[in-house]
């Protein structure tokens, strides 16, 4: 109000201001002078606009917080980045999700919620002091939502990452009160969008290493049931052991088979007892012979071979979902690190302030601003006047 006086003073001291009432008191108001007009519209004009802010306009009450989306500790990996981080400002990382949040707070969906905890339109009414500020009483929903982005100022500095949240009102309860609830919406969408992701990935994850556990411990039942059943611990050793006593059974032949043609030359009678003796264990261990490979290869539930078949197939299954739990395991690890070093969280950089004086830039803003659109009005005015009177001339 006192502003508003010294400029009231100061104009009715104006060189034009104390020429145009001298000449109202020497001359006859027709006379007056077109300049004198001008001035005295100016005059009017920049006296009402001081009029309305200093002293018309309602009380407005500014509320400021900044807040700032960081990346967790990011490890050994990102320290030769540290140099690139100073210089780029900071944690680049996080700054799409600033921008996230930053379109987040200007949303419709939260003027619901501010909704919810204030009676928005009771508090931003306009009232019969200042007829221009405020919400009207059967405003619509669009309009509001306008006037919603007009009392809240959302910044990014793209550099450092603050976020600075600004919010206006008529009362200083009001704009606290909204300030406040940005801030806790903020935290919350920021956990909402990191948290919750690495939690679903987690989740799964681990699912993934349980299913692997599970099939690992199937098919080692599984290999189990069989060895107990067949009496062997590893088919492949038994395979081995039946194929070295074939071997050496095959080597008794061939020594058998020498000792008689041996035998052959020294008797002269085929139906020796020597002879025959040698002649039938030469038939006994081809027949042992021919029965081992019959249990090895033979086409028998009983025959080794189609068991050493179903049991390297356990045993390569069992190495594969090993292989595979392995891998889930190691894949869990690291998505629960990656989930420490990526997730983002929110700093409070500075907390909002219950205000106890009025806000007074809006109204030496607003003062200068309209001043200034009227000198240029004038002086667009005053210039095309000029031009017209030039060409007529």
């Amino acid at each position: 109000m006192n502003i508003f006086i010294k400029l009231f003073l100061k104009a009715l001291k104006s060189k034009p201001i104390n020429k145009f009432f001298s000449s109202i008191n020497g001359k006859n108001l027709k006379k007056i002078k077109k300049t004198d007009l001008s001035w005295l519209s100016i005059f009017v004009l920049v006296l009402s606009f001081a009029f309305y802010f200093y002293a018309m306009g309602r009380n407005r009450y500014y509320v400021r917080s900044d807040v700032i989306v960081r990346k967790g500790a990011s490890g050994n990996s990102d320290s030769g980045k540290s140099l690139f981080s100073l210089i780029g400002g900071g944690n680049l990382a996080a700054t799409e999700d600033a921008r996230f949040l930053k379109v987040y707070l200007e949303s419709p969906q939260i003027l619901k919620k501010i909704e919810n905890i204030i009676d928005f339109q009771k508090v931003y009414k306009r009232n019969r002091i200042d007829p221009f500020a405020g919400l009207k009483s059967n405003v619509s929903d669009v309009n509001k939502f306008y006037f919603f982005k007009k009392q809240v100022s959302i910044s990014l500095n793209e550099q450092s990452g603050i976020i600075i949240i600004r919010t206006f009102g008529y009362q200083p309860v009001t704009s606290y009160r909204i300030n406040n609830f940005l801030i806790k919406e903020s935290e919350s969408f920021v956990n909402n969008l990191n948290q919750d992701i690495y939690k679903k990935q987690l989740t799964f994850a681990k699912s993934q290493a349980e299913q692997n556990k599970e099939i690992v411990n199937e098919i080692t039942m599984k290999l189990s049931k069989f060895q107990t059943l067949n009496k062997f611990l590893d088919a492949d050793l038994e395979a081995n052991s039946k194929m070295g006593y074939i071997k050496g059974l095959e080597e008794e032949l061939v020594g058998a088979k020498l000792n008689l043609a041996t035998l052959k030359r020294q008797f002269v009678k085929m139906d020796d007892p020597e002879i025959v003796k040698v002649d039938n264990l030469i038939k006994d261990l081809k027949e042992q012979i021919r029965i081992e490979r019959q249990l090895i290869s033979g086409v028998s539930n009983e025959s080794l071979n189609p068991k050493l078949i179903e049991f390297n197939q356990l045993k390569n299954s069992l190495i594969f979902a090993k292989e595979m739990y392995s891998a889930s395991l190691l894949t869990f690890e690291k998505t629960k690190s990656d989930s420490l070093q990526k997730q983002r969280f929110m700093a409070i950089l500075r907390e909002p302030i219950l205000p106890d004086q009025q806000w007074q830039k809006w109204r030496h803003k607003g003062f200068l601003t309209s001043c200034a659109i009227i000198l240029v009005g004038f002086s667009i005015t005053k210039f095309i006047l000029g031009m017209s009177d030039s060409h007529r001339n």
